[in-house]
């Protein structure tokens, strides 16, 4: 029996709920997975380009980059584990058949790399040397497998395994690889080494919890069973990849614009203060989504409006105490913020002038959570496909006007208004789908619009105040 069904029978008795400082906790744990980015991102990259060099730490930078996103772009295949091993009603094999199918999908894909690796990096020249390069995809594979059997584990609410694979992952993956580059070598193939061993690693130990948490179906695979759900994955999956690719593209080429069409030196306070703005996104809504998104698709999954109401009430206060309201006190003291943060350089003003106009915006892009997960439960991945390859294609066409005009703050408003859009949107979207799901969207729309009415007031009160 799941924490969610005690929880509802228990409120139906008129008791307050089970297992609530557990649920804390779990939810503790998630914030704590993202620590060991942010340690890795304070202390161990500035090592890394210490004992790497500008030159090599270069190539680090874009194997970073190329990592995020090959990891977003993998068929939609975490997504749709996600989804698939959250609902209640399917059966415990077909669960396990859909997470190994995810697997070989990836595996195959991932296959196919290795020859035009291996032919690429002895016939270019490039700081990579053949061996490197192979390393280099065998570390994105198994990161990218991680990365499902993660979304696997937090589908199934197994949240203490999946929150200490990862921050222990990540942390082992980089420290391991600083004391490397300090007492091997340091150089690119010792990086990458030490970087996809440690991955592979921790893609192994998180198969083997994977497999305890599905026992009882692994000594029922069915090999053509398997191969059809590889087929049907992999064409669920391409407006998966349509919708990660364009969200991959919007994040990504505004610097790439910014950087051609003005110059590098312009785009170094705008990238700062992207930085920072997204980490209502990235750091505070993104534990707070993976707490609720298969509880909401159980609830939804299973027609019970009450539930899905319930629960989908409790994201928007989620989202409210944990997003909006540290992102509403980033905005409002955003100038001491970035005066610490930047060490008293030039930027400061202008980072400063940035943020104000990026945040309000991609506050609201963190509530968007909310009607993607409405959106996925009923697999409606092909309006996520359209509506995100539309809202990337204006957005970076208008980026590019903007910049032809040497106008940062219009990007920055361009930006604002893409979070707030793509939030917007979806909840329409979500209002649309079926009448159960459309008045359960409809009233936690109306919530989450007095929160944010709320806070954004309180916020511009308290400015003219201190103003």
């Amino acid at each position: 029996m799941t924490e969610a069904v005690v929880e509802e029978r228990s409120a139906s008795r008129g008791e307050p709920p089970v297992k609530s400082t557990r649920q804390l906790v779990n939810l503790a744990l998630l914030y704590a997975s993202k620590s060991g980015a942010v340690v890795v991102g304070l202390l161990i990259l500035p090592l890394f380009n210490k004992w790497l060099g500008p030159e090599q730490f270069g190539v680090v930078a874009l194997i970073f980059s190329l990592q995020a996103f090959l990891i977003v772009l993998d068929f939609g295949m975490s997504t749709i584990v996600g989804r698939d091993l959250a609902v209640a009603n399917t059966s415990l094999n077909h669960q396990f058949v859909t997470w190994r199918a995810a697997e070989v999908a990836i595996s195959a894909g991932y296959a196919l790399l290795l020859l035009p690796a291996f032919i690429g990096g002895m016939l270019v020249k490039g700081p990579l040397s053949p061996t490197a390069t192979m390393l280099c995809v065998g570390l994105f594979w198994a990161l990218t497998l991680q990365n499902i059997g993660q979304s696997a584990l937090l589908a199934k609410q197994h949240y203490v395994a999946a929150a200490t694979i990862q921050v222990f992952g990540v942390l082992a993956r980089n420290g391991l690889s600083a004391a490397a580059l300090f007492w091997i070598a340091p150089t690119l193939t010792c990086f990458v080494s030490v970087q996809a061993s440690v991955a592979i690693t921790q893609m192994l130990v998180t198969r083997w919890q994977c497999n305890r948490v599905l026992i009882g179906s692994a000594h029922q695979l069915d090999v053509p069973e398997l191969k059809a759900r590889v087929r049907h994955l992999a064409k669920l999956g391409q407006p998966l990849m349509m919708f990660g690719l364009a969200g991959a593209a919007v994040m990504q080429l505004d610097k790439v614009i910014v950087s051609a069409l003005m110059s590098p030196r312009e785009l170094a306070p705008y990238f700062l203060a992207m930085t920072l703005c997204l980490t209502p996104l990235s750091v505070l809504a993104s534990p707070i989504a993976q707490f609720f998104q298969p509880k909401l698709v159980q609830a939804i999954s299973a027609d019970d409006a009450a539930r899905t109401r319930r629960t989908l009430l409790r994201f928007v206060q989620g989202l409210t105490i944990f997003a909006l309201v540290p992102t509403a006190a980033i905005w409002l003291f955003r100038d001491s913020i970035i005066t610490l943060w930047l060490h008293g350089s030039g930027d400061v003003a202008t980072v400063s002038s940035y943020s104000e106009v990026l945040l309000p915006g991609i506050a609201l892009g963190a509530l968007g959570y909310i009607p993607f997960i409405m959106l996925t439960s009923r697999q409606d991945y092909h309006f996520q496909a359209r509506y995100s390859v539309a809202l990337t294609v204006i957005t970076l066409l208008a980026t590019c006007i903007a910049a032809r005009f040497h106008s940062l703050m219009a990007i920055c408003l361009i930006y604002a208004c893409y979070h707030s859009a793509s939030t917007i949107g979806s909840w329409y979207r979500s209002t649309r789908l079926d009448p159960l799901l459309g008045r359960c969207a409809g009233t936690s729309a109306r919530h989450a619009l007095v929160a944010v009415l709320f806070v954004f007031g309180m916020t511009y009160g308290l400015s003219n105040i201190n103003g």
